[in-house]
């Protein structure tokens, strides 16, 4: 099991995918192609979506194979990034799968400062 905390890279992270979408939870972003090299070099922008801040496009038989790194906001992303919603510090990760949050809960500004 892997624990991974929210970090100010992660904040960083998720506020240039939200200015790449637009500020809309609508666009695709396609992160390997338009990212900044630091964010695509460690990869760990995919770990956004253990707390659901971030999706991936679904892959369906018509996609594009050569855009399969195409992820966008969520509603939830877009929220707690205005400070209007609270998301667990800490999550389980378990085979690729969340299996569970820590307790303690932060708004946007407590990983910021």
């Amino acid at each position: 099991m892997q624990t991974y905390k929210m970090t100010k890279k992660l904040v960083e992270i998720l506020d240039w995918i939200i200015f790449a979408a637009d500020d809309s939870h609508y666009k695709w972003v396609d992160i390997p192609e338009t990212g900044p090299r630091w964010m695509i070099r460690d990869r760990t922008y995919n770990r956004l979506r253990f707390w659901g801040l971030i999706e991936k496009r679904p892959v369906s038989t018509d996609a594009n194979p050569t855009k399969l790194g195409l992820w966008r906001p969520t509603m939830l992303g877009l929220e707690w990034t205005r400070n209007q919603k609270v998301i667990p510090f800490e999550v389980y990760v378990l085979k690729g799968e969340a299996i569970g949050f820590g307790k303690r809960n932060v708004m946007v500004g407590d990983i910021k400062r």
